[in-house]
């Protein structure tokens, strides 16, 4: 099974059950049990279109929609190709970028933050590609679809491209037209029994795709991630918000990797594991001081059944902490949990501009609770008491933002951010006081005054 670090969608359906949706998701898969002629006549039509174009500008989204025991959820993010011939090429997979100028070849790998640039080949295809330690995340698996049907239809003869994206194909049928917005579309439908069947919502008249759907979409969830709970329906889809064929924007194959990138030759751009070596991820995570912090959704559970985002960008302006703690909170944890919780209680009740977010890790999952059940079930079974008002927050972080972008490989973690979105304090590992070290720095920053140069952290053998 693909790791979390690699693919955004396992982190993105383990934790829909906690997320709100506004549509109802479902499974669609139609029947299409031969090769019609007029099917293949109109996909070849397609083909010939994108081989034709010098360039093309798909700005996207990839959505999952589900039903985990009996929670529906919707979780997205950005996918967009942009290409211009001969070299020229931007395939953007969430977390993944690779950019070609003509010039360079940049490869970036957010999990790691870290990226690569070679000399920019005469062509850009599959062959000049081949390779690239990115470009099988980038276009594979069922999360690659969006990707690799334009690269593909875009990349080789027309031939090749209907040969290769419907190999395996039992089926290939028009339906009925379908809406994109205020786009009528064709429906071609590709059945591949043991692969990824789609659906392509093709513009009749310019021949472009405007929306890619994985019609088998409840069946692969549930072979891709069978320890996700009771999935009764999934949908996953790729949706265009805009294509342009014409001249390229000034800015579409222009980018800068992150000043806190690291530049590695192209075969350690991915790295080792997230959670390989904790030392490295202890100094990445202590080397966030004085940086500013990065930014982060996560979860609250705000009562019965009922859940609020908390982004970073929701608390400017207010000096705020987050504590991460381990999913098996050891009897050692407990109390210090506890005086957090009690600290935050006493900031709530004096009216102190603050916010303490308390971070479960992630508990490993299991078929017949939620990740929100299992939380709750261990506090309630360690008679931890929920936080009382806005200040203090049980958070859940479904999509990994905290875990990823604050490098949180040991725990306890504390970290302590200033009212300008600065991370202020690191704090790792056993301490005497937990409540006393964060009442210190918070009210330092409540009150205007700088912290003290933050401590190493160690980690225990």
């Amino acid at each position: 099974m693909p790791t979390p670090q690699r693919t955004w969608w396992f982190r993105a359906i383990a934790g829909l059950c906690l997320l709100a949706a506004t549509d109802d998701a479902r499974a669609d898969e139609p029947r299409a049990d031969r090769i019609e002629p007029e099917a293949a006549r109109f996909l070849d039509d397609v083909a010939a279109t994108y081989r034709n174009l010098d360039v093309l500008e798909a700005e996207g989204e990839f959505t999952i929609e589900a039903t985990v025991e009996g929670k529906a959820g919707r979780a997205s993010l950005p996918m967009t190709i942009r290409f211009a011939r001969p070299n020229r090429l931007a395939l953007i997979n969430g977390e993944i970028r690779l950019v070609c100028d003509g010039k360079t070849l940049t490869t970036s790998y957010e999990p790691q933050r870290r990226y690569s640039q070679i000399d920019a080949p005469k062509v850009v295809d599959a062959g000049t590609l081949k390779g690239n330690p990115v470009i099988d995340d980038i276009l594979g698996d069922f999360s690659g679809i969006p990707l690799l049907v334009p690269f593909s239809l875009l990349t080789e003869d027309s031939d090749s491209a209907t040969k290769r994206l419907t190999r395996g194909a039992a089926g290939m049928t028009l339906e009925a037209d379908r809406r994109v917005g205020e786009t009528t579309c064709r429906s071609l439908v590709v059945r591949r029994p043991g692969s990824f069947s789609y659906r392509l919502l093709v513009d009749p008249g310019t021949k472009l795709i405007w929306r890619i759907e994985l019609v088998n979409a409840l069946e692969v969830v549930r072979s891709q991630v069978s320890n996700a709970g009771e999935t009764t329906s999934a949908a996953i889809s790729w949706t265009a918000r805009s294509i342009r064929t014409g001249p390229p924007t000034p800015d579409a194959f222009a980018y800068l990797p992150p000043p806190d990138y690291k530049k590695v030759a192209p075969t350690d751009v991915k790295g080792r594991p997230t959670y390989v070596d904790p030392r490295k991820m202890l100094e990445a995570c202590r080397a966030l001081a004085g940086q500013p912090a990065p930014d982060f959704e996560v979860t609250a559970l705000d009562g019965p059944g009922r859940t609020r985002p908390i982004r970073k960008a929701d608390l400017a302006g207010v000096p705020f902490a987050i504590v991460v703690w381990p999913a098996e909170l050891p009897s050692s944890l407990r109390d210090a949990l506890i005086s957090l919780i009690e600290l935050a209680d006493s900031y709530e009740k004096a009216g102190r501009k603050t916010a303490i977010l308390f971070l479960t890790q992630n508990p490993r999952l299991r078929e017949d609770l939620t990740v929100r059940e299992q939380v709750e079930r261990s506090l309630s079974s360690r008679r931890i008491p929920r936080p009382a008002g806005r200040v203090g927050s049980i958070v859940l972080d479904p999509m990994l933002s905290v875990y990823g972008a604050y490098h949180v490989a040991a725990f306890p973690v504390i970290v302590v951010v200033d009212g300008l979105g600065t991370v202020r304090a690191v704090h790792i590992g056993q301490k005497k006081d937990y409540r006393a070290l964060l009442s210190h720095d918070l009210e330092a920053l409540l009150a205007g005054q700088p912290l003290p140069k933050p401590e190493t952290p160690r980690v225990r053998d």
